[in-house]
Formats: structure tokens, C-alpha cells, sequence
């Protein structure tokens, strides 16, 4: 089995967390280099780089992986296509549609894959829900709801995600509108959202309310309320179809609930 290499471009949280971790488990990947602009307090143990033209100086990985702020994707992206690197991206993709475009436009041109790290799709309860659709027991897929009630905290929002206007639309919402086509298995006729700022002017959108409209008169709508000092629900989703209802939930909850059915009166 050939073996590919690759570089990770950034040394923060994503990194760390999530890209590292997922190369290591990846065999038909290696992690051959690592390129930041400051060395990080953890020593990475492949060769380290403070940029873009130390690395293909030394190394020319097959794929890299852009884990940076979101106001460099587009520079950054370009940079590594220009010399023929495939490239993972992580989300958001870039800060506006004209900078996408230009991306895939040269990707296409080069003959090289560019992808946004969009990986809800692929969590195993997702790709559950998505097996049932269609089956006779769930039937079609009508309506799809999805929730999150998310606490703020200094250390959630600090850095680049705090200052970002958009920051709950763009950093996570993502992620819900990825799963809503993933769902319906299509694009949306029509998107419509309103992210007001109710008691607080300025800052990131705490609140992002989403409608979107498939074909054949079919539905989604999206609730991201980070102003909510209630339970906290990282992300719930609700599949009604034409026979039955599927729930998700992710966030690591155990709950049970009694009450009284409607239609008997009887618990």
C-alpha cells in the first residue's frame, strides 16, 4: 500500500486535538513536517518549519492540512497548491465566496483535491440517522431540526473566535448546514437567517436562526443559542419522516422522562 505524506499547517487546538491524533491512526498517511510562525511550548516531534518556503525548501509533502485562523486560508491554500500539495482545509473554508472559488478554480486547474474538514457527516450517529432515510420504517425524510444551546465562557471565545462577528454561523454553523444537505442528500432551494444581538451590541452572533428550504416543500431549521443560561445541549437533531422520528445527540448526556400521553391521559 503506497504511503503518502503530509504537513500540518498551523500548531493550535485543532492540531492538537484532532489532526495529529487522526494522522496517527491513518496508516496510508504520514506525518512528515509541521510549519507555524512561532515554535510551539510542545516540541513537535517531526522536522518544524516557520514557513511555507522553509518547508518545500526541505520537504514536499503530498497533502497538507491548514489548520490556521480562517484570515489565512486563502494565502495559505494558494501557497500550497502553487507547488502541486493536495490540501485539507479546515472550517471555514475562507472568509468570503469570491476567495472559495478562486480555490477550487485552482485546485481544478492543477488537477489537485481541495477539502474543507466538514467531518459531522461522518460521525458513526449521523451515518445512522442518513441509513434509515428512505426505509420503510422511517419512510422519507420531511423536516429536519437542529439545536444547539451552547455556554460562553472567557475561555471558549478567546483568541480569533471572540473577536469574529460571525463567529457561531461561520466557526459551527457550518456543521449543521453541511448535515442538513447530507441528510436530504441535496442543495438547498433557499437559505434565510436572521443572527440578531439582543442585549449586546457588537461581538460575535451569540443567536443564528436558519431556515432552509428543499425541494418538494420539504424543511430545516437551525437554532444556535449561545445566550441561553440553560441546559447545555452541544447538538441536537430531530429527522421526522413520512413513518417515524430520529434523534441525535451529541454532548454527552443520560437523561430519562416521565409524563402524561396525550392522547389517554395515562403516563
Amino acid at each position: 500500500m503506497m504511503t503518502m505524506t503530509a504537513a500540518i499547517i498551523g500548531l493550535g487546538a485543532a492540531a492538537k486535538n484532532i489532526h495529529i491524533p487522526a494522522l496517527a491512526e491513518v496508516g496510508e498517511l504520514e506525518l512528515v513536517a509541521a510549519v507555524d510562525e512561532a515554535l510551539p511550548a510542545e516540541k513537535p516531534t517531526v522536522p518544524f518549519f516557520e514557513d511555507l518556503d522553509e518547508l518545500f525548501g526541505s520537504i514536499h509533502p503530498d497533502v497538507a492540512i491548514v489548520a490556521t485562523p480562517t484570515s489565512s486560508h486563502h494565502a495559505l491554500c494558494k501557497e500550497l497548491l502553487a507547488p502541486g500539495c493536495h490540501v485539507v482545509c479546515e472550517k471555514p473554508f475562507t472568509e468570503t465566496l469570491e476567495q472559495a472559488l478562486d480555490l477550487v478554480a485552482l485546485a481544478r486547474e492543477k488537477g489537485l483535491s481541495i477539502v474543507v474538514n466538514n467531518e459531522f457527516r461522518f460521525m458513526e450517529c449521523h451515518k445512522a440517522a442518513k441509513s434509515c432515510i428512505g426505509t420503510s420504517g422511517f419512510g422519507d425524510l420531511c423536516f429536519i431540526d437542529i439545536a444547539q444551546t451552547f455556554f460562553t465562557t472567557e475561555k471558549t471565545e478567546s483568541g480569533w473566535r471572540g473577536n469574529d462577528p460571525r463567529r457561531t454561523c461561520k466557526e459551527f454553523g457550518i456543521h449543521a448546514f453541511d448535515l442538513c444537505r447530507f441528510f436530504f442528500a441535496e442543495e438547498p432551494l433557499t437559505l434565510s437567517a436572521r443572527m440578531p444581538r439582543p442585549g449586546k451590541t457588537g461581538g460575535a452572533d451569540f443567536l443564528n436562526l436558519i431556515d432552509l428550504e428543499f425541494s418538494g416543500d420539504r424543511y430545516a431549521r437551525i437554532t444556535l443559542d449561545r445566550l441561553s443560561r440553560g441546559r447545555h445541549r452541544y447538538l441536537d437533531i430531530r429527522l421526522d419522516g413520512t413513518e417515524s422520528c430520529i434523534e441525535t445527540s451529541l454532548g454527552g448526556r443520560l437523561s430519562a422522562t416521565v409524563g402524561i400521553a396525550p392522547q389517554n391521559r395515562l403516563p
